[in-house]
């Protein structure tokens, strides 16, 4: 429970990020290039979810963005909506609740806090981006209270263990899905990307607003000093999985088979080289890299199930074998 809690708080905070970048520029303000850039973006990110339709993408593409903006609104605040913020936020609850006495009050108190959103829900976009920058506040208030009032003990390990798995995952399939292909509208995916990802003052801080694939790629996946980096959460994880309890049964050595090598590929990729656009359009390396380290982070959350939360049948030494009544 409180490695899956870690997650489904991480994954709530990912969508809400994605939903608030689209909602920004849905507005009547937004600007006619903002307005062409919302399509896009719910196109590569929310349509492979099934939280926006390929329908209401194609009509805001032309010009109506009524279809669209009601989806993101159903996505924030319709519990009907299947991969929406209210299911997941049910399910940060649910997991919180089985674990409540591993977490301190001031913890308890802000996840009610997250997910009993009693004020209406936004009802046109212009509330929606102001409602979900509150969202954003709570869920920056369970990390926080979580990082700074938990003991460093299993309790404490497994949380973390689920947000940066997730963290992990979800920062890949942002990349993957924005900077992967290029084409006329490059420069705009990066700055979405680091938007998303909550990078963008870094970003300018380093490299004073040039956009460019390769500083983009490197902060985004390779930078160890960035905490909403992929191998940040490779390199933490590393940690925390040679800190696991021992079992007292085999299983493989997490740490040794899987995070080394992850931790490693991506200390040695080189962002000029995963920058580089192959003759179709494609950056293959980097799609190729994000794959790996995507697919390395889902076996790892298998990993640890498996050796933690499977029960396992023990047979006393020298003893035969029971035999099963038919």
């Amino acid at each position: 429970n409180l490695l899956w809690l870690g997650r489904y708080a991480e994954r709530a905070e990912g969508l809400v990020h994605t939903v608030r970048a689209v909602a920004r520029r849905l507005g009547d303000d937004a600007g006619v290039d903002a307005a062409a850039a919302a399509p896009d973006l719910a196109r590569r990110l929310l349509v492979p979810r099934a939280q926006a339709s390929e329908a209401a993408v194609v009509a805001a593409a032309t010009g109506d963005a009524a279809p669209l903006a009601a989806e993101l609104l159903a996505l924030i605040g319709d519990r009907r909506q299947p991969f929406g913020l209210p299911r997941m936020l049910a399910s940060v609850q649910r997991t919180a609740w089985s674990v409540r006495d591993r977490l301190s009050l001031d913890t308890w108190r802000s996840i009610l806090a997250l997910t009993d959103l009693r004020s209406e829900p936004p009802q046109d976009v212009a509330e929606l981006a102001s409602y979900l920058d509150m969202v954003v506040r709570r869920t920056a208030s369970l990390a926080g209270l979580s990082a700074e009032n938990m003991t460093r003990g299993p309790s404490w390990l497994f949380l973390d263990l689920g947000r940066r798995i997730e963290r992990g995952i979800g920062t890949g399939w942002l990349v993957a899905r924005l900077l992967a292909d290029c084409d006329g509208r490059d420069g705009e995916r990066q700055q979405l990307a680091l938007e998303i990802a909550d990078s963008a003052m870094t970003y300018r801080y380093r490299y004073l607003g040039i956009f460019q694939a390769a500083p983009v790629v490197d902060l985004l996946l390779l930078d160890e000093s960035n905490p909403r980096s992929v191998a940040f959460q490779v390199a933490t994880l590393a940690t925390h999985v040679a800190a696991l309890p021992r079992a007292a049964f085999e299983h493989p050595d997490l740490a040794a088979e899987l995070m080394a090598p992850l931790a490693t590929r991506l200390r040695r990729a080189d962002p000029m080289a995963l920058a580089e656009v192959d003759p179709e359009g494609r950056r293959a390396a980097l799609a190729a890299l994000v794959a790996a380290t995507t697919g390395g982070l889902a076996r790892l959350s298998d990993g640890i199930a498996d050796r933690f939360f499977r029960p396992s049948i023990r047979r006393r030494t020298g003893s035969a074998p029971r035999r099963e009544a038919t």
